[in-house]
């Protein structure tokens, strides 16, 4: 059921079956809209408005001093273009999107890396806008350099779904209070201290992604092999993997915090700490291919991955050192699994990528960057795309659109997994993971929540 409903002073509302489209939501914040908050409080009370009889509709109109359409209003799809304000908008830099006026919802017909950040400026701007009218929109397209069509268009077909994209139920919720937020000391405990951040990565995520296909494992799980082991194993082939292409390839591109092993020295007799992860760092150092890597690198591995937790916890000196020899030979297995061509570079290769505004969040640790490709390593034994994994991914991304990444040449275009234990690595182009438009707006609303300055993030 639609009705539109005209205030005193001309301004309108359409209110649309449980919503109320139109509003000047910071004059109704401010408690300068009167009317609007009436009509909210009124309309809040109707469970099915179907159902609400004519009468209570007039009687409505009545309250605010306003009228009432004559007759309820057809299917979105019908209504005037002056009302639905959908825009065809095309951005220098070859972007292009349909823009929904009312409900702000967006539909992608191609996002370029030139175009991403305009249009997240663009997007910014407009959910400011006290009045949406065709003289600020006006303003807004001259000032963006958006090419439209003479007149409004309805919603057209995305080329990349092939149907009218229809958003979530759920939506973009508004940006955190700076104060509000957990104390985080990196990418992962901000997530997981900020229920709202990860419930705005959700929305965001095209749920119609593809999946990875796994088949058997390329290396099984080793004789004497126990879940506690689990975390060891990952950080140790983490390590591994890093020197073995980094050895490999000569784009390769070493950051200087690429070896957080280094760090256990302030939990840690620091004499040890040098000897023994120089002595591993030495070892991995030495590989220049595939054929170089054996049980003493394997175990030089282990040995980074038991100060790396050191350095990261505070915790388990007592086991910094060799890790035991079924560690040491899944690691082996799973290098040895490694299809080491699927990593050649062709520009350039970040071992342990740096992000710029890293410390907004506290700190980010991402695993690698070929090219224009943001790859995480996993040595899970689950043949599935963990969710808490794809949003550590989501952050990293957002991180590199906020800042940038140290040494990189081009911006990320594609991100994904590398699943060791399967051999597969699996990856999405930007916009096939996120619903059509939502990356934009992620990232504004994480620019909008996010400490500026690294010192405000601890």
């Amino acid at each position: 059921m639609r009705r539109l409903l005209t205030l005193p002073g001309g301004d309108r509302i359409l209110l649309d079956s449980g919503r109320l489209e139109f509003p000047d939501l910071d004059e109704v914040s401010s408690g300068k809209a009167p009317h609007y908050v009436q009509v909210h409080q009124i309309t809040s009370a109707w469970k099915d408005w179907a159902a609400v009889p004519e009468h209570e509709w007039q009687a409505l109109a009545a309250q605010v001093g306003g009228t009432l359409s004559a007759r309820p209003l057809p299917d979105r799809a019908q209504l005037p273009l002056e009302l639905l304000g959908c825009f065809r908008l095309r951005f220098p830099g070859g972007g292009e999107l349909t823009y929904s006026v009312p409900s702000g919802e967006w539909s992608d017909v191609a996002v370029t890396p030139s175009s991403e950040a305009m249009m997240r400026g663009f997007a910014k701007e407009m959910d400011a806008l006290h009045r949406v009218n065709r003289a600020e929109l006006q303003r807004l397209f001259s000032r963006y350099r958006v090419q439209v069509p003479s007149a409004p268009v309805g919603w057209e077909r995305s080329a990349s779904q092939g149907r009218r994209h229809k958003p979530a139920g759920d939506v973009l919720a508004e940006p955190l209070a700076k104060e509000a937020q957990g104390r985080a000391g990196s990418l992962t405990s901000y997530l997981a201290l900020n229920p709202v951040a990860r419930q705005a990565i959700d929305y965001a995520l095209n749920p119609q992604r593809s999946r990875p296909v796994f088949g058997e494992m390329v290396q099984p799980l080793p004789d004497g092999y126990s879940a506690g082991m689990a975390g060891l194993i990952g950080t140790s082939f983490d390590y591994a993997l890093r020197y073995l292409l980094a050895g490999t390839y000569a784009q390769a591109v070493w950051t200087p915090l690429t070896v957080p092993a280094r760090y256990a020295v302030f939990q840690m007799d620091r004499e040890r700490v040098l000897a023994e992860v120089g002595e591993a760092c030495a070892m991995l150092e030495q590989i220049t291919g595939l054929s170089d890597f054996g049980p003493e690198q394997a175990r030089a591995a282990t040995v980074l991955a038991s100060y790396d937790v050191v350095a990261r916890t505070g915790r388990f000196q007592e086991l910094a050192g060799p890790a035991s020899e079924v560690v040491q030979r899944d690691v082996l297995g799973l290098i040895q699994a490694v299809p080491l061509e699927r990593f050649r570079p062709e520009r350039h290769l970040i071992a342990g990528p740096l992000f710029a505004a890293a410390g907004r969040v506290g700190g980010a640790d991402a695993d690698l960057l070929i090219d224009d490709t943001l790859i995480e390593v996993k040595a899970t034994r689950k043949p599935s795309v963990e969710l808490q994994h794809l949003r550590q991914l989501v952050g990293y991304l957002v991180l590199e659109r906020l800042g940038g990444i140290d040494h990189a040449e081009v911006p990320v275009r594609r991100v994904g997994f590398y699943y060791a234990r399967y051999g597969v690595l699996h990856t999405w182009t930007v916009p096939e993971l996120f619903r059509p438009g939502t990356l934009p707006r992620l990232v504004g609303w994480f620019d909008d929540s996010l400490p500026s300055r690294p010192a405000e993030a601890h």
